[in-house]
């Protein structure tokens, strides 16, 4: 609904008042994509009105895509809900109340800049939605999300995969051994080290082949399983995962067949792409 210029700064400044009185104020904030990395209006402002005389603020974004945080550091805690539907209501009250501890973790990865991503950054303007003479090409390979993050060596914001909870997790005892039919399976221990259950998303990434095949490009590291497992406060809990045969292969372009590539493979487990604390090559 449209108001009036005063209308609106009447709303800003009662709300900065109200949150001023507040032991905890909370900000709902939203995107529509457009700009592109952004939050649309004055909602950047309030949030860091409201931080400025709230020391505990918490903002929670219901958001498509990554968008700046120019408050995050004035801030207590961001909790990223994205587009919830119609019972994204009582989950975020369950989250901000404990009655939940989080458990999702990021399919993207969020940058500093807009520009980090591979198809936005200006030195590289065929891989943008305009393209060349109208042709986009996507030239990266197969450098594609945070894959592109690591081959550039780009500090990300948040990594792809994180994401924190009510308590913390320590990982161990890590072993990666190869079946007869080409499959890996990944076994490793998670204990829960806080005080709250909660759940760990444990992330199995593979590291590329070592020496790699001639002509052969491979990233950094791929994700290769994943699992999410609730464990109480104290208790430890052994996680398997299987890591399928034709993930250790490459497609050739020259023979158009699948050729394998399982040699020198490491296996790094941990809770994003950028927290890896356990690696083991595959016995």
């Amino acid at each position: 609904a449209w108001v009036t210029p005063a209308m609106r700064e009447s709303a800003f400044s009662a709300a900065v008042e109200l949150a001023a009185r507040c032991r905890t104020a909370v900000v709902f904030a939203w995107s529509r994509n457009r700009p592109y990395f952004g939050l649309p209006g004055d909602q950047d402002r309030l949030i860091d009105a409201v931080a400025r005389v709230n020391p505990n603020t918490v903002v929670v974004l219901n958001t498509g895509q990554a968008v700046a945080l120019p408050w995050l550091k004035k801030v207590r805690a961001l909790l990223e809900m994205w587009y919830t539907g119609d019972e994204g209501g009582w989950a975020a009250a369950d989250l901000l109340t404990g009655r939940a501890s989080p458990g999702g973790r990021l399919p993207i990865t969020w940058p500093v800049r807009l520009t980090d991503y591979a198809a936005l950054d200006p030195r590289f303007p065929e891989r943008s939605s305009s393209g060349i003479d109208g042709r986009t090409a996507y030239s990266e390979g197969v450098q594609v999300g945070y894959r592109w993050f690591d081959a550039q060596a780009i500090e990300p914001l948040f990594p792809f995969g994180f994401g924190l909870s009510y308590t913390s997790f320590e990982y161990s005892a890590l072993r990666a051994v190869r079946a007869a039919d080409g499959a890996v399976t990944v076994t490793c221990r998670v204990r829960n080290t806080g005080r709250r259950a909660g759940d760990a998303v444990v992330e199995v990434y593979l590291g590329a082949p070592s020496p790699p095949p001639a002509g052969v490009g491979f990233p950094v590291r791929t994700l290769a399983a994943f699992a999410r497992t609730r464990i109480e406060p104290g208790a430890t809990r052994q996680v398997r995962l299987e890591v399928p045969a034709q993930r250790l292969e490459y497609w050739s372009l020259d023979e158009r067949a699948w050729r394998d590539a399982s040699h020198g493979r490491t296996v790094f487990v941990g809770a994003s792409s950028r927290d890896l604390p356990l690696s083991a090559a595959i016995e």
